[in-house]
């Protein structure tokens, strides 16, 4: 029996789901077909359905893959010695990647399906859950360490910074401005205050 390089795997997989955020970004979750995601990853059918199921699997991908590196950037704003700068730069990167076209597409995308899709909805409602108790975590332990201060509920806190983020960078691209420094500067004066910095 042949055994599975790994590095060739996970290769394989990384082609597949960006051929996949490719067909999904130009013609929607649901004109993207199967065949379309293979051809544009230059692989057969038979070995796209080896690594996935169908498109509801792919997009499952998509959102634990978003989740790990997520948590992974909250987590590493857990552990800075000094909350504001680390702050920052996360939110600042976040925003940037947000405002990509690309990643907004898929991103709308990916919630439309889940009003439809009762599975789908819950997976990504669990991921949500993940990410807001990380966030609020990561200011329970600023604050515990002297970095932070404020009274409010972390929970509260993690799920307005959240909230900020998605609606702000949205709104932002569907004006279709690039987002000047000065403006930058001041949302992110903002959002430290609520965190408490």
């Amino acid at each position: 029996m042949r055994r599975t390089d790994p590095e060739l795997h996970a290769r394989r997989r990384r082609e597949i789901l960006e051929a996949a955020e490719d067909c999904f970004a130009r013609n929607g979750f649901h004109g993207a077909s199967m065949a379309e995601i293979a051809a544009t990853a230059g692989v057969s059918m038979g070995l796209l359905y080896r690594y996935f199921a169908n498109k509801e699997a792919i997009i499952e991908s998509f959102a634990a893959q978003d989740s790990a590196a997520a948590l992974a950037a909250i987590e590493g704003w857990a552990k800075a010695k000094t909350a504001l700068p680390a702050f920052r730069n996360l939110v600042r990167r976040l925003l940037d990647e947000a405002m990509q076209p690309e990643t907004a597409a898929i991103v709308a995308e990916i919630y439309a399906e889940s009003l439809r899709n009762t599975k789908l909805r819950k997976l990504l409602a669990r991921y949500e859950t993940l990410v807001t108790k990380a966030w609020a975590e990561a200011i329970t332990r600023h604050r515990a360490a002297g970095t932070l201060r404020g009274t409010a509920a972390p929970e509260v806190i993690a799920d307005l910074l959240l909230a900020a983020i998605d609606g702000y960078s949205g709104r932002r691209l569907l004006s279709a401005k690039r987002l000047p420094t000065a403006e930058l500067e001041a949302v992110l004066n903002e959002l430290t205050r609520l965190i408490g910095a």
